[in-house]
């Protein structure tokens, strides 16, 4: 099959596990090609591309490419999000994250590249209007207090600046390494500063010294890409 074209899908997506309803996806453009019986024999990788958006705003880009002809397998991955509202999401991300996001708007640009079992990952992020409720007491390895500074400053910064980040990912396909801390952590800690309490000082350090831990775990810094800067 040369090309597969599929013009105004329509997606409900529900969530039988906890309950509830994610927004509507109008899907537009879906293009399939090269897709053969067997994608080894293929003269050329398997592409997707889907463009689409989300009823009350929001849209989002995928593009795939799957080159199972060589060994190992190359695959990648470029995902674009713009304007997503992320509270209508909150189920999706409740089991993985400590937080529960109450406002907040993300647009995201990632690249993403699995070479057998390796991956390499390039993303920015830019969060709009963030506002964050604490789910759990500890959050990023620190203690209950330290954890609720953190929030407090993220709050704060978001309240009247966009968050705009890039972070490493690496490990395997299987089991890879997110390592978002630092910036979150950069971003807490200039929110503090923002408040400019006395009695925050011994956080800001804090922070600044778990910064310090991270940055020698972490092998590289992301470079943000021209429109994120």
């Amino acid at each position: 099959m040369e090309e597969l074209d599929v013009d105004r899908v329509h997606l409900a997506l529900r969530d039988d596990y906890r309950g509830g309803e994610f927004p509507r996806i109008t899907a537009l453009d879906v293009v399939l090609e090269n897709l053969s019986i067997d994608s080894r024999l293929g003269r050329r990788p398997i592409k997707l591309s889907l463009h689409g958006q989300l009823d009350g705003g929001g849209s989002f880009k995928v593009e795939a490419s799957l080159d199972y002809r060589q060994k190992p397998a190359l695959r990648e991955y470029k995902i674009e999000l713009k304007g997503i509202d992320l509270p209508p999401f909150a189920d999706f991300y409740a089991a993985s994250l400590p937080v529960r996001v109450e406002l907040g708007k993300l647009t995201l640009s990632a690249k993403l590249t699995l070479e057998g079992d390796a991956v390499r990952v390039e993303n920015n992020a830019l969060l709009e209007n963030l506002q964050l409720k604490p789910q759990a007491d500890s959050i990023l390895g620190l203690d209950p207090l330290t954890s609720a500074k953190v929030i407090e400053g993220l709050n704060r910064y978001g309240s009247e600046y966009p968050i705009v980040f890039g972070f490493p990912i690496d490990g395997s396909a299987s089991a890879p390494q997110f390592h978002w801390e630092k910036p979150l952590l950069e971003t807490a800690q200039q929110g503090l500063m923002l408040l400019g309490r006395r009695e925050l000082n011994r956080y800001i350090d804090r922070l600044g010294l778990r910064i310090l831990d991270l940055e020698k775990l972490e092998t590289s810094e992301v470079p943000l890409q021209e429109g994120f800067a």
